[in-house]
């Protein structure tokens, strides 16, 4: 199946666009590339992002600012497997290296 000169172009820009963090406030959470591999979360781990209940979210939705720090509020529709521990903590290794910036927008 042939792709419109809309959709080539999306591919264009979506594999052409680098992402800069700031507040999380333009950039999708698990779809978005965000992470500095070039690679969405959606695709490095998608067990996980099929039991997440955050699909489509920004990432300023996914975690708030505590007193001192950006905190992750992760939600599961289910609690995970023994099998997906070890993806878990991978995943969660990889996102608490990213800082979010309170008072700098997405670019």
């Amino acid at each position: 199946m042939a792709m419109t000169h809309e959709q080539q172009l999306n591919n264009v820009l979506l594999n052409g666009t680098t992402w800069w963090v700031g507040c999380g406030d333009k950039i999708r959470f698990w779809e978005d590339c965000w992470t500095g591999d070039g690679e969405a979360l959606m695709m490095k781990y998608p067990r996980l992002y099929q039991i997440s209940c955050q699909q489509q979210k920004l990432i300023k939705q996914v975690g708030s600012y505590t007193e001192t720090a950006w905190e992750w509020n992760l939600t599961w529709r289910s609690p995970l497997f023994d099998n997906e521990v070890d993806s878990a903590d991978g995943f969660l290794g990889e996102i608490s290296q990213i800082t979010i910036q309170q008072h700098i927008p997405d670019c």
